[in-house]
């Protein structure tokens, strides 16, 4: 029996899965068997380390850290008054960036100019509480919303009786139109095991409604050398559970915009839907005949398309966080719609995935479309178009480019995709991207894209001078590496290539999820947030002129002749060691190092942004003799071992909750030397040596600058006190080079937070 409306499917029980048109039975064995080697122990131990220091590198370059970064993981005790909300914003926003006001950023950044944002923040400011959930509180909202769908529907030739309605963003608005296609094949003809069928150059929002509505996908591949999807192909895969074609116009890899004619008759032969995107063409494609530009059809002009995803906040260049997507009829929107119709709080309703939206932002967009008006887009397409196709002219005929670089298919609108048959172009993107340039690297085949804005469009000449030099630059290194034998053209180095090179060589792609979801977690990272603490470590002159710098190095100066006051800081990391962590959270200090005139004053733990925790895990060590080191734990002979070679007299700081570990013993020797050039000599004997989970590494910077102070690690093995007695002297030595004073003096860590030191 037919379903009828009120009964539901289970459609997370429907997995979603990816077919390809050839190659699958082989595709599939290979992954398998990667699979299974990638799970083996001493595999399986490696790659987790790799992606585990991935991770790591990952943090340092997203999360903000140092001693100067404030962070805020809780609320303020007290509200901050508005002149220092306003001031902390300022920084806020003058954080390092890459400067897309300069043009130097790929598409992102779709901004209309500064007269248009003045209008937008204006109408932000008058509808900053609204809620479009609460119409007849806010009739305004309402209004503006309405008339930015209906603009949109005519500007895409829209017939009587279509409909739409305002989205959060691109992927809201094909997450609806893909859900709006299985429910009318539920409801119209019972398939309750949903297909849809895309081209592989689809945007990846499809990808995503089929793993978020129980939607089995099938990709349709789009050959060189036009790069469209193959609709032979697609009609060979509909099926009687295929609920919705798809085509892109244009699409996010290469800029082209397929053959929307040949699907639409496909679409009415076989009685489908057929939704276009048309999110990055949004404002450029309806205007590029009227600017000047050839095209092709793709709107509602073709009867096979029954629905339209449109981005108003791309090139229509209203807020970020607003798009639409478009029907040909009322009937079939509905089918997005939500409605309870018996919930205890009342009869609820909503056209798309929010409930509650801002309001602010229609304002912003309905402001933003009338402030440009027809006349403004059809300017901003021609002045972006036009940039577009000289960077594309630059590369087909320039002798520098087109000798290596290839454009991929034949571009109409703003994106220009390139790729290289001789050269790595993950190499010429991390090239393009030490000259400040933020462009798009793709896959399949490995290419990269210029997504141009109006920001771009001045600087367009110096993109192609750039790109020219990039390549002249790789193909000598390329050609150094191959002459030298250190490694086989086209062989990738950089950050881009290493990223998109793995994920190309890789058949199973867990390596790459477990990097892409790190990538994820690391967004929501707080600076300090259990992650990163500065152990400071300050030394003073007795003399009385004592200053304190917070820096990565010694530094400083004293008002007597040769005497310094100085303060650095290191930093300390969570990581994970195998199956071992070093615990190094609160700090004991047993004691500190004194000379004639410098002595250590405290030896301290703070996270970034908090004051330090004097009394805790910090505080004063004035008669010291010893220089600061750490330890980590130890087996249980060496803790014994340690606990009974300590001098009772020994006064210590430790945390409450001092609780000592036994996996691990580490000692970290540092020398105060008065040059740089002064190196610290490693021991010629050690009594214990660590394993190789805890292998060397710098924790300190050497300063640069000379007469500065440096301090580096002699070593981190755990060593008796007697084998410093090794060490080669030298004369520029600060400490006195006796027994008492190079003895190492043990900071013991509890296990409140599991971190190690890294440089």
């Amino acid at each position: 029996m037919a379903p009828t409306k009120r009964q539901a499917v289970d459609w997370t029980s429907v997995p979603s899965r990816s077919i390809s048109i050839s190659g699958d039975a082989y595709r599939f064995a290979r992954k398998r068997a990667f699979g299974v080697f990638l799970g083996l122990p001493g595999v399986r131990d490696k790659v987790r380390k790799q992606v585990d220091e991935a991770t790591l590198g990952l943090e340092k370059k997203l999360v903000n850290f140092g001693p100067d970064v404030t962070r805020h993981s809780r609320l303020p005790a007290e509200g901050w008054s508005a002149e220092v909300v306003k001031k902390e914003l300022e920084d806020l926003s003058n954080m390092k960036h890459t400067r897309w006001e300069d043009g130097y950023v790929s598409g992102a950044v779709y901004h209309g100019g500064q007269d248009l944002q003045d209008v937008q923040i204006e109408a932000f400011s008058k509808f900053t509480v609204s809620n479009p959930i609460h119409p007849d509180v806010f009739p305004a909202v309402r209004k503006m919303e309405a008339e930015v769908v209906a603009m949109v529907l005519s500007m895409f030739h829209a017939p009587e009786g279509a409909a739409g309605v305002t989205t959060s963003g691109g992927t809201e608005s094909i997450l609806m139109a893909c859900l709006s296609a299985r429910q009318k094949a539920y409801h119209e003809r019972n398939v309750t095991e949903p297909e849809m069928i895309l081209p592989e150059t689809a945007h990846v929002a499809f990808r995503k409604a089929c793993d978020y509505f129980g939607i089995k996908m099938h990709l349709v591949e789009c050959a060189a050398p036009g790069y469209k999807v193959s609709v032979g192909a697609v009609g060979r895969l509909i099926n009687a559970n295929t609920i919705l074609l798809v085509g892109s116009a244009p699409n996010f890899p290469h800029g082209i915009i397929d053959d929307i004619s040949a699907l639409s008759r496909l679409a009415l032969r076989k009685r489908l839907p057929l939704h276009v995107d048309c999110c990055l063409g949004s404002f450029l494609v309806p205007f590029l005949a009227r600017a000047g530009y050839p095209t092709e059809s793709f709107d509602f002009r073709l009867r096979g398309v029954t629905s339209i995803s449109v981005d108003t906040h791309k090139y229509g260049f209203a807020p970020k966080g607003s798009s639409t997507v478009l029907y040909r009829d009322q009937k079939l929107r509905s089918y997005q719609y939500y409605v309870s119709p018996d919930w205890s709080g009342g009869v609820y309703a909503s056209p798309n995935m929010a409930g509650s939206r801002p309001g602010a932002l229609i304002a912003g967009c309905w402001a933003s479309m009338m402030k440009q008006g027809e006349n403004g887009y059809i300017k901003s397409c021609h002045a972006i178009v036009g940039a577009a196709k000289k960077i594309e002219g630059a590369i087909r005929t320039d002798p520098a480019l087109s000798a290596d670089l290839t454009i991929i298919g034949k571009p109409l609108v703003s994106v220009i995709a390139f790729k290289s048959n001789t050269l790595n172009m993950y190499d010429i993107a991390d090239g393009m991207s030490a000259k400040g340039w933020h462009l798009n690297a793709l896959q399949n085949p490995p290419a990269m894209h210029v997504a141009v804005t109006l920001p771009i469009v001045p600087v367009a000449d110096k993109l192609v001078r750039d790109l020219i030099e990039c390549v002249a630059e790789e193909k000598a290194k390329e050609a150094e590496r191959v002459a030298s034998g250190k490694g086989k053209k086209g062989s990738a180095s950089g950050d881009t290539a290493a990223l998109y090179g793995v994920a190309g060589s890789l058949p199973d792609k867990r390596i790459v999820v477990s990097l892409a979801n790190a990538f994820l977690d690391t967004l929501y990272k707080v600076d300090g947030e259990g992650t990163v603490i500065y152990l400071s470590i300050s030394v003073g002159c007795t003399c009385g002129s004592r200053r304190s710098f917070a820096s990565s190095a010694w530094s400083g100066s004293c008002s007597e002749s040769g005497h310094r006051s100085l303060e650095t800081s290191c930093k300390l990391e969570l990581a994970e060691l195998k199956s071992n962590w070093a615990h190094m959270s609160c700090l004991a200090i047993d004691r500190g190092c004194r000379t004639s005139c410098a002595e250590v004053l405290a030896i301290s733990r703070r996270k970034s942004g908090e004051a330090v925790e004097q009394g805790v895990c910090g505080g004063r060590q004035r008669r010291a003799s010893r220089l600061p080191t750490a330890e980590v734990g130890g087996n249980r002979q060496e803790r014994t071992r340690a606990e009974k070679g300590k001098r009772s007299s020994t006064s210590k700081l430790q945390c409450r909750n001092m609780r000592f570990q036994p996996p691990r013993r580490l000692l970290l020797s540092s020398n105060l030397l008065s040059t740089p050039s002064a190196q610290a000599q490693t021991p010629t004997s050690t009594s214990t040596t660590m394993s190789g989970a805890m292998r060397a590494t710098r924790v300190l910077q050497t300063m640069q600058p000379a007469g500065r102070l440096a301090m580096k690690p002699t070593s981190m093995m755990a060593m008796r006190p007697t084998s410093m007695l090794a060490m080669r002297r030298t004369p520029a030595m600060l400490l006195q080079s006796t027994r008492r004073s190079m003895m190492p003096v043990p900071v013991r860590a509890c296990s409140c937070l599991r971190a190690r030191l890294f440089r």
